[in-house]
């Protein structure tokens, strides 16, 4: 059986786990370049705010990365499992969708890929 202490102290742990999603959301802010690499090499770089559509070849057969209003997905891919079209659209930076099969990477950047992460004492 609970006590009131135990409810308190689970209370505040699920606050305290809510709040810190809540500020992983809003500071990892919006993306503002799209990187696609194929097999380890960055084959485009694009705005996040430009609409463009890109086919990337690999080893299975071409795979279609659309942008447009903000955001980047997959729209089609000749792997046989779909995980990468059915991930659907990314616009937060760090965010991306993998085609392993095909060896395609989709992700996108923020402001400042050579930033400061963080800084320790």
């Amino acid at each position: 059986m609970l006590t009131l202490s135990d409810k308190i102290l689970i209370g505040v742990f699920l606050l305290l786990s809510g709040l810190s999603f809540l500020a992983l959301a809003v500071f990892r802010g919006a993306g503002q370049t799209v990187v696609v690499e194929q097999d380890g090499k960055v084959m485009a770089r694009r705005s996040i705010a430009v609409e463009d559509t890109l086919r990337i070849e690999g080893p299975l057969g071409v795979t279609t990365i659309r942008i447009a209003g903000g955001r980047a997905r997959v729209l089609d891919a000749p792997c046989p499992q779909q995980l990468c079209v059915k991930t659907g659209a990314i616009s937060n930076a760090g965010a991306m969708v993998v085609c392993v099969p095909n060896r395609v990477v989709v992700r996108v950047e923020g402001h400042s890929k050579d930033g400061v992460d963080a800084v320790t004492r």
